[in-house]
């Protein structure tokens, strides 16, 4: 059977993607902000660098569990179920 995805699915992943990406990026090139933007909104602390890592991380992990979710309910939906008498929902249709 083909599991069918919703598009809440998609775009769970495509969020846990791009937090991935600034998670990473903010952890090897911290002073990323300042070069691009051409501004230092911390003075130099690195405080809005280390929030930015902790929020990518807190997004990664919702987006991920809840993609996650969405990928169980597709499966599960994809599979056939066998009622009581032993016919399956591919059967009755």
């Amino acid at each position: 059977m083909r599991a069918y995805f919703t598009w809440r699915f998609w775009v769970e992943g495509v969020v846990a993607i791009a937090a991935t990406v600034l998670l990473a990026v903010t952890l090897v090139w911290p002073d990323w902000i300042e070069l691009t933007f051409g501004v230092d909104p911390d003075l130099g602390s690195g405080a809005v660098e280390w929030l930015i890592v902790l929020v990518s991380f807190v997004v990664l992990l919702s987006a991920t569990i809840l993609a996650g979710r969405e990928w169980r309910g597709a499966i599960r939906g994809s599979s056939p179920t066998t009622s009581p008498s032993g016919t399956t929902s591919s059967d009755l249709s």
